[in-house]
């Protein structure tokens, strides 16, 4: 039984992935591959695990290795503009569990801004920041 658990777990895993795949070709936009989306359940462990081994290569400031880097929460912060200086101003990161785009055009980051309601966050990000908020606000 739990046999067939994982096996349809990762049939669905995979069919997922390569439907999303197929979403970021039509955009023609560059894309790169993550096994693990930054906002599932798992990337809170690869988070945890590549910060800890990582924690002095990134003191030296040397941005996250490119096997790890779309595995980790926010990895934008520490790795800077790396990413888009090998893909470009916009580019999309292809998960099993969904697609991210990433933009370092300041005027398209505004338009996205400034229409929220043709570009919605997902819950799960949400979510998080509704946590940061009200522990904010109690401070």
């Amino acid at each position: 039984m739990s046999a067939l658990l994982v096996v349809s777990l990762t049939l669905h895993k995979l069919v997922t992935f390569i439907l999303n795949i197929r979403l970021a070709r039509k955009t023609g936009l560059p894309y790169v591959f993550s096994p693990i989306h930054e906002l599932e359940n798992w990337a809170y462990f690869t988070n945890a695990v590549f910060r800890w081994r990582y924690h002095d290569y990134l003191l030296e400031g040397n941005g996250w290795p490119r096997y790890a880097r779309y595995t980790i929460k926010d990895w934008m912060y520490e790795d800077k503009y790396r990413a888009h200086s090998e893909l470009g101003d916009v580019f999309l990161v292809v998960a099993p569990g969904g697609l991210v785009c990433y933009t370092a055009d300041a005027k398209m980051a505004m338009d996205i801004c400034t229409r929220r309601k043709d570009f919605v966050k997902p819950r799960e990000k949400m979510s998080q920041s509704k946590v940061a908020s009200a522990v904010t606000g109690f401070l």
